[in-house]
């Protein structure tokens, strides 16, 4: 066959294939469209049943818990330091880094090799030259009491206890606080509660003991609030009777600043003397004085 011929034939099929159509009435076509619809929608119920129960199976299984390398922390985001310096307290800094690294779960070789970035000034080269010598936590707190803690005798601190008073301008608070820190250093056998509220009743200013009895309280939390109420009552009566001697104090400045009476006394001939009086506006007066007795003529012995 010539090449034409089967060019021909082959277009000639290709123009059947493309001329061949589908048609379809209107309630067909319309059928098709509403199973395709159905399909669909089975199709995103399984889809969104399937999300349900794997969303379900998460929330109740727990998640996994991590491991212990997660948990534990260090001393990097701690603010307390601690320079050595005498102005300031030691058990405080050992209260403030004991408490950081019980919430956030620090181990003790974790802690000790933290501590070179807690210690300033002094402290740290003080650190430097014994920190071979450190084994265990206890260690370091041992260390830094024996170091910069209160190393006067029982006897002293006690003298110091009872050498302060309450004074009129002091908060209980306040004053409750700085005795009980003081006899924190004491051994904690030694005192007890009763005998701890007992000292601190007595340095207490007279105005709290003569409104609340011993009896009342027994804890310092009793004691802290009752002091509390008795010292805001103390405040508003001050108040008020500051309030109340205000005009009387206002009377007497007035009075205070009137001008005072002065008497001008003039002698005038003939013996007599005139007073006069000023005060603001007020007329003046005359008071007669006694007569000045004339002198006598002087002795003539020519005669």
């Amino acid at each position: 066959m010539p090449r034409t011929r089967q060019r021909q034939s082959l277009n000639g099929s290709h123009a059947e294939e493309h001329n061949e159509s589908i048609t379809m009435s209107r309630d067909n076509f319309t059928a098709l469209l509403t199973t395709i619809q159905q399909s669909n929608a089975e199709v995103c119920e399984r889809m969104l049943e399937r999300l349900s129960t794997t969303a379900f199976n998460l929330t109740a299984s727990p998640a996994p818990t991590p491991s212990a390398a997660e948990k534990t922390g260090n001393f990097a985001r701690c603010s307390s330091r601690f320079s050595g310096s005498a102005k300031e307290n030691v058990e405080t800094f050992i209260d403030a880094i004991e408490a950081y690294k019980e919430c956030t779960n620090t181990y003790d070789d974790v802690a000790i090799k933290g501590m070179s970035m807690l210690l300033t000034n002094e402290a740290a080269t003080w650190w430097q030259s014994i920190r071979s010598e450190v084994t265990s936590w206890k260690d370091v707190i041992q260390y830094l009491r024996d170091a910069y803690g209160d190393r006067r005798p029982e006897h002293k601190i006690f003298r110091e206890l009872f050498k302060i008073e309450q004074a009129e301008d002091v908060r209980t608070d306040i004053f409750v606080a700085k005795s009980r820190a003081l006899m924190s250093r004491l051994p904690a056998s030694d005192l007890s509660l009763k005998v701890q509220l007992d000292m601190v009743y007595g340095l207490l200013h007279r105005k709290i003991r003569k409104r609340l009895r011993r009896e009342e309280v027994c804890n310092f939390s009793e004691l802290l609030n009752k002091s509390r109420i008795i010292e805001e009552t103390i405040a508003e009566s001050t108040k008020s009777e500051t309030l109340n001697s205000a005009p009387i104090a206002a009377q007497t400045n007035a009075a205070k600043s009137q001008p005072a009476m002065h008497s001008e006394v003039r002698a005038e001939p003939h013996g007599e003397t005139v007073a006069r009086c000023s005060a603001g506006n007020r007329a003046p007066h005359q008071a007669r004085a006694r007569p000045i007795p004339a002198r006598a003529p002087p002795r003539d012995d020519s005669a």
